[in-house]
C-alpha cells in the first residue's frame, strides 16, 4: 500500500524516493533508448513479469467476457498482451512530446472536426486502450482549455514526474476524488473535458458492457446533457509499425426528451456500444488489470457459428 502523507508532514521522504526508484530507474533507461526500443524490450519484460502477479486473476476474468470463446491458454496469451501493453506505456512516458509530434495516425469524423474547427466545447470520452496518454498530449498540442480527470498517484516523486512528461500548459488535470467538482466548473467555464471511462465505479449504475450489467459512472453523460456539450469517443490504437491511431468518433448527444438520469443512462450505454468495438477488436491492448464486472457475474455463453460450431478467437 502506497504511503499516505498527513497534512503538515513533508510531501516527500525517504520512503516516497525508495518508493520512486524502480519506475524513475525504468524511465531513465527508457529516455536514453529510442521509443520504439524502449516500449518492446520494457514491454517484453513486463509480459513477463505480469503474469506472476496477484493482478492476473483480475485480468483473465475481465477477458474472459471480452472472449467467452477463449480457452485458459488463450487467456494467457491475451492477458501477456495487456502487461506488454502497460511496460510499453510506461517506457513511452519519456518520449510522449516525440509520439505527439510524429508518431500519431488522426483519423477525425468530419462533424466532429467541425466541432474543433469552431472551438464548441466538448466532452472526449476514450478508455485505457493502446497508450492514452498519447492522446492526451495530441490534446495538449492544439491548445484548446481542457480539463482531464485522472487519478493522482499517492506517491509525490512520481506524480511530480509523470505531471512533467504530460507538461501541457493548457491542461488542468482533476484527481478523480474531485471529478465531479472540476467537471461542473470546466462547464460553467466552457472548457472541454476529457476522461477515461472504461473503468469499474461502485457508485454507478449497472449499464451492459459486453452483455454483462457492470456499475458505470453516469455522471460525465449527465454534464454533457446539462451543459449541452457533444460527447466525443476517441478510440486509441497500438499499430504493428509502433504508431498510434487516434479515431475521434461522430459526437454523441444526450436525449433531451428523457429525464436527467434516463438520458444519462441511454449516452452512455451508447459509448458502450463504441467501447465494446475498440476492445474487442484489441483486446490484448485494454489494461483492464482491476475487476471490471460483479464478483457473482457468469461469464457469458460463447457466441455459436454456423452449424453449432463456436466462433473464432481473434488475438
Amino acid at each position: 500500500m502506497r504511503e499516505q502523507h498527513r497534512a503538515g508532514e513533508p510531501s516527500e521522504g525517504w520512503r516516497a524516493w525508495l518508493e520512486a526508484a524502480p519506475l524513475c530507474t525504468l524511465w531513465a533507461v527508457a529516455r536514453l533508448l529510442p521509443r520504439r526500443t524502449a516500449a518492446r524490450t520494457i514491454g517484453a519484460l513486463f509480459a513477463l513479469i505480469g503474469p506472476l502477479t496477484r493482478k492476473q486473476r483480475h485480468v483473465k476474468r475481465n477477458l474472459s467476457f471480452v472472449k467467452p470463446a477463449a480457452d485458459d491458454h488463450e487467456l494467457e496469451r491475451l492477458a501477456r498482451g495487456v502487461w506488454r501493453t502497460l511496460g510499453s506505456v510506461l517506457a513511452e512516458f519519456p518520449h510522449l512530446d516525440a509520439i505527439a509530434a510524429d508518431d500519431l495516425h488522426i483519423d477525425m469524423d468530419p462533424a466532429t472536426a467541425r466541432l474543433f474547427e469552431a472551438h464548441r466545447p466538448i466532452l472526449i470520452l476514450t478508455a485505457h486502450l493502446g497508450n492514452w496518454e498519447v492522446l492526451g498530449a495530441y490534446l495538449g498540442r492544439l491548445g484548446l482549455p481542457l480539463s482531464a480527470v485522472y487519478d493522482r498517484n499517492d506517491n509525490p516523486v512520481l506524480e511530480r514526474r509523470i505531471q512533467g512528461y504530460r507538461h501541457a500548459a493548457n491542461i488542468r488535470f482533476a484527481d478523480k476524488d474531485a471529478a465531479l467538482k472540476e467537471l461542473l466548473a470546466a462547464g460553467r467555464e466552457g472548457r472541454s473535458i476529457a476522461l477515461l471511462q472504461d473503468t469499474r465505479v461502485d457508485s454507478g449504475s449497472m449499464i451492459p458492457l459486453f452483455g454483462v450489467p457492470t456499475a458505470t459512472t453516469i455522471s460525465p453523460a449527465k454534464i454533457a446533457r446539462r451543459f449541452d456539450y457533444p460527447v466525443v469517443p476517441v478510440e486509441v490504437v497500438r499499430e504493428a509499425d509502433g504508431r498510434f491511431l487516434l479515431r475521434f468518433h461522430a459526437p454523441l448527444m444526450a436525449r433531451t426528451d428523457l429525464d436527467e438520469r434516463e438520458s444519462a443512462i441511454d449516452l452512455t450505454r451508447r459509448y458502450h456500444a463504441h467501447l465494446e468495438t475498440w476492445i474487442a477488436a484489441h483486446p490484448a491492448q485494454w489494461l483492464c488489470t482491476k475487476r471490471r464486472w460483479p464478483k457473482d457475474a457468469a461469464r457469458p455463453a460463447p457466441p455459436a457459428a454456423a452449424g453449432g460450431v463456436t466462433t473464432d478467437v481473434r488475438g
